[in-house]
């Protein structure tokens, strides 16, 4: 049996980072991209734009609640 472990994680305030910086990450995470090839094509409310190596282009507007991000396609 493996044993776990301790580690630190180190808690990131959303202060830390624009609505568009956490709105990026967010989308980063959920569709496999980097946020590198990401674009803020708005900053209120943000609007994250980027295109796929097959040319498709993909639009999403974020809204930050509480310590949720929701999203949609714009």
């Amino acid at each position: 049996m493996s044993q776990f472990k301790p580690f630190h994680v180190a808690r990131a305030q959303g202060a830390d980072f624009s609505p568009s910086e956490i709105c990026k990450a967010a989308l980063s995470v959920e569709m496999g991209r980097k946020t590198r090839t990401m674009k803020t094509v708005q900053q209120n409310p943000p609007e994250i734009a980027y295109r796929r190596d097959d040319g498709d282009r993909f639009r999403y507007r974020c809204k930050l609640e509480s310590e949720r991000v929701i999203w949609r396609t714009s």
